[in-house]
């Protein structure tokens, strides 16, 4: 009887000591900020803007979704954050960010400092896209676009579908800071321009960086592409359009369409000194035909001479993406970082920034298409 008494009092004595939460968030003293914009001023200062979604009411008790958007400038982004809550509303809460934009000119000093803050809040949203305006970033924030009322959810549906399309690598903050912080691997960003006219954004491909900072360099939408399948990066959809044959007065005729199927890369590195390193990609596709006027692909000779240009093709577009990289002194494939792991001797004698623009560094594609729809 004793022990069930202690018991009880013990469980009595628990439940004093937790009840309730200290550490509570009331949900209507905060104004939860989706999308946040980074720019750098005139006078060197940073600007960030952001979107606050708000509810408007109506008569006869109609309500219609807004975004609230405001602006501060300030020494750092805290200091930003710090501005901003001075002008809204209750609090300032980016627990629930979805996209942060940074304009070109500002990463070109160095991203890290702009993502520091967040990672330090153990409340930050580490699963926050991140993309690269070229021009103010800022002014995204302030578009009409036709049936989005939440500017966050517009550009968060826009790079959601540029990573399924594989036009856009699947990153995140959290998946960024290894690459910002390790030796040996580096990153491309997302960019977009502002279309005034049409407002919309207009998406133009990757930004290739060189450590922490912009390089100034960008790959176009298909280059993008072909780096992602050569990276196995592939998301979803995959689909490519190169011209085949110049035979056809009708243009439309001399392009062949696929949709990748399985994209399968490796990379073989021989190392024997910092000035002797050789870097081979392969990768290895299987296809469908989506597109190609010319017909008559139940003909197995055709298809395999189509396949062997086609892989031909890639593999010459393939180099010159290499070319790009290098010149932009982006380790976009973290060759860097294997050597470092598989041959530490070689990577002690070297700084990997001035060796990795003159590796040599080749890839090859083969292709193998295996459907071709429901018509031969």
């Amino acid at each position: 009887m004793r022990l069930w008494r202690s018991k009880g009092l013990l469980v009595l004595f628990c439940f004093v000591l937790l009840t309730g939460c200290w550490d509570q968030r009331q949900f209507k003293d905060l104004k939860l900020v989706l999308i946040t914009a980074f720019d750098k001023t005139d006078d060197e200062l940073l600007r960030a803007t952001v979107a606050i979604p708000t509810v408007a009411r109506g008569t006869e008790g109609s309500s219609k979704e807004l975004s609230e958007v405001a602006s501060a400038t300030g020494r750092t982004p805290r200091e930003t954050r710090s501005n901003i809550n001075q002008e809204i509303s209750k609090t300032f809460d980016a627990s629930k960010l979805e996209v942060i934009l940074v304009g070109k000119e500002l990463v070109e000093q160095d991203l890290y400092p702009i993502l520091d803050v967040f990672y330090r809040d153990p409340k930050s949203n580490l699963n926050s896209k991140l993309a690269m305006i070229d021009g103010e970033a800022g002014d995204v924030l302030s578009l009409q676009v036709d049936n989005e009322p939440r500017i966050n959810s517009y550009v968060n549906g826009l790079l959601k579908g540029m990573i399924k399309s594989t036009y856009a690598p699947k990153e995140n903050i959290q998946l960024i800071c290894a690459e910002l912080l390790e030796p040996g691997q580096d990153f491309g960003l997302p960019v977009m321009t502002v279309n005034y006219e049409e407002n919309l954004l207009d998406y133009k491909g990757l930004g290739l960086f060189n450590e922490n900072k912009y390089s100034g360099v960008d790959l176009d939408v298909e280059q993008t592409l072909m780096l992602l399948l050569m990276n196995n990066k592939k998301g979803v959809d995959a689909t490519m359009t190169k011209k085949v044959t110049d035979r056809h007065e009708d243009k439309l005729k001399n392009y062949l369409s696929v949709n990748v199927i399985d994209a399968d890369s490796k990379t073989k590195i021989d190392a024997t000194s910092p000035e002797d390193i050789k870097v081979k990609i392969t990768t290895d596709l299987t296809a469908k035909v989506i597109e190609f006027p010319e017909d008559n692909l139940d003909n197995v000779e055709k298809v395999k001479r189509l396949s062997k240009e086609y892989s031909e093709i890639l593999t010459e577009d393939g180099q010159e993406i290499l070319k790009i990289i290098q010149e932009a002194n982006c380790d976009y494939f973290g060759i860097g970082r294997q050597i470092k792991a598989y041959h530490p001797e070689i990577w002690k004698q070297m700084k990997w920034k001035d060796v990795y623009p003159n590796i040599e560094l080749s890839v090859e594609f083969n292709v193998k298409m295996n459907q071709h729809g429901i018509i031969n």
